[in-house]
């Protein structure tokens, strides 16, 4: 439910499968490249840069607000999540919900959709009459994400995850960190 329990779960599988080095390893090039995020965010806030607030879906029809780890990847990526909490599971919302906090960003990262499939289930997915108010929405701040890939699972993608985000909230900082063909801008 977190990036801790994530990186332990590397190590306790290393640990079991006779390659506890090789996790070990891996969790330490993991935390280093999470570092070096966080040092940048830090960096930026610390020149005026302000965290975006954001609202992260990993459902659209419903819309479910994205729980787990997916909050904190936000935060550490230099954003501000609104409507999710860190840890707790995914949570069915409404678009009114999201209307309510009316989010700068919003990034649609469908539970175990790829790219492709994700962008064509936002085509398809209801929305608020409101929608075209939205912050987000005015300001082109709607991205749909390769949730599969970086966000549903836990594993080292995750920190990819991350590197993802920090380049979508921050492009001045973060140059080329996004893995190519890992999200569309949608509005």
């Amino acid at each position: 439910s977190s990036l801790e329990g994530i990186f332990h779960v590397i190590a306790t599988v290393g640990a079991m499968t006779d390659a506890e080095d090789e996790a070990v390893g891996l969790v330490e090039i993991l935390r280093e490249r999470l570092a070096d995020v966080e040092e940048v965010v830090e960096e930026r806030r610390d020149e005026g840069h302000r965290a975006p607030r954001v609202v992260a879906l990993d459902w659209l029809d419903p819309p479910y607000s994205a729980g787990l780890w997916v909050p904190e990847q936000v935060r550490r990526a230099g954003g501000w999540e609104v409507l999710a909490v860190d840890g707790e599971p995914s949570a069915r919302t409404t678009w009114d919900a999201v209307v309510d906090v009316d989010p700068e960003m919003i990034l649609l990262l469908p539970c175990g959709m790829h790219l492709a499939e994700a962008v064509r289930s936002w085509r398809t997915s209801p929305r608020s009459p409101a929608w075209e108010e939205l912050q987000a929405v005015r300001r082109g701040q709607v991205f749909v994400l390769d949730g599969s890939a970086y966000f549903s699972r836990p594993g080292p993608r995750a920190i990819e995850g991350i590197e993802l985000l920090a380049e979508i909230f921050d492009p001045a900082a973060f140059v080329d960190l996004a893995p190519a063909g890992s999200w569309v801008p949608v509005a």
